[in-house]
């Protein structure tokens, strides 16, 4: 993720002053929109993967927001990844769609930040570790006296159709450490191989939502939060699937 920033203040630049990311440059009441949208990340069959990957996402520091017309709509929405068969090396992460913010000095500015209806889907033989339909994170700093929420919703994680050995950690549908996180979806099937045995084994957490404290935690079979306003649906076909905490 970290590695990515660089290029990511090109492309947030590019949408403030060229539109190049923009949807309609402005609404009745002068609300500028800025968008990432729709755009899909193909990483199937790719084995042992180095990196965090991710359908599309932000990330804007404090003088960047600061930059920001005074009525500003940004929204991060309907990205996607596609992991089938993919493969990852320990602790890196997959974002269906990400949304990073510093918070900043003052409260002059009319900003709010969305990160909606972005998705991660895998079938097959897998190895994914930590994994978010739509992630949203504010950055405190020692003269930030201004945190504004990222409110995380409608967003996805979907492992179907597995074959052979299958494993993933946390999963989390929609998750922000500041905000709501609000009707976010994990549905996991795991279907037994030839043999009868679980093909799925899922280690630690997995969340329909989370809002509030560290992305992680230790529970499984049920949507638990930890903090602030978050609605999340869980859907685990049990029969396949083994969880390990």
């Amino acid at each position: 993720m970290r590695k990515q920033r660089g290029i990511l203040t090109v492309l947030v630049l590019a949408s403030l002053f060229s539109l190049g990311l923009s949807g309609p440059p402005a609404l009745a009441d002068d609300t500028v929109v800025t968008t990432v949208t729709d755009k899909v990340t193909d990483i199937s069959n790719r084995k042992n993967i180095h990196d965090d990957m991710s359908g599309g996402g932000l990330s804007l520091t404090a003088d960047e927001i600061a930059a920001l017309p005074e009525k500003t709509e940004v929204s991060v929405k309907g990205n996607k990844v596609i992991a089938d068969s993919a493969t990852f090396y320990t602790n890196y992460r997959i974002y269906g769609g990400y949304l990073l913010t510093d918070g900043t000095a003052t409260t002059s500015h009319t900003v709010t930040f969305t990160v909606s209806g972005n998705s991660v889907s895998a079938t097959g033989s897998i190895d994914l570790w930590r994994t978010f339909g739509g992630y949203g994170e504010v950055k405190p700093s020692d003269t930030a006296a201004v945190l504004r929420p990222i409110n995380v919703t409608d967003n996805e994680v979907t492992l179907k159709e597995l074959t052979g050995k299958a494993e993933s950690n946390y999963i989390y549908g929609g998750y922000t450490n500041l905000g709501n996180a609000d009707s976010n979806r994990v549905t996991v099937t795991g279907p037994k191989d030839e043999t009868g045995s679980n093909n799925l084994t899922i280690r630690y957490g997995v969340y329909g939502g989370a809002s509030g404290g560290a992305p992680s935690g230790s529970s499984y079979g049920e949507t638990e939060y930890y903090g602030g306003s978050a609605r999340g649906m869980l859907k685990l076909d049990m029969e396949g699937v083994e969880i390990e905490y």
